[in-house]
């Protein structure tokens, strides 16, 4: 019946929420405090430029760029010319 489509559908979503948040976990397991905060700080606010994100982390410029080079050589991250600076996103992974 639909009532039961709709909750199997809601299962499985919640399934795969679950699933996205423990591979975020493990990737973040591996990191250090600094990448820990700037990974967190991109998923909680999508497309959040480089000098949006170097204040919300309190680190320095080149260190947060440094940081986004790494992840996005790990595929972790993308990144997208938004004026002077770069919106950041995670990747399709989580």
């Amino acid at each position: 019946s639909t009532s039961e489509q709709a909750i199997m559908k809601r299962l499985e979503e919640e399934k795969n929420m679950k699933l996205d948040q423990d591979k975020f976990d493990i990737v973040l397991k591996a990191m250090d405090d600094n990448e820990r905060r700037v990974l967190k700080a991109i998923k909680e606010q999508a497309g959040i430029t480089q000098s949006t994100l170097r204040y919300r982390v309190d680190l320095s410029k080149a260190k947060v760029s440094q940081i986004l080079t790494d992840f996005e050589k790990k595929r972790l991250i993308t990144r997208e010319e938004k004026g002077k600076t770069y919106a950041v996103y995670l990747a399709e992974t989580f």
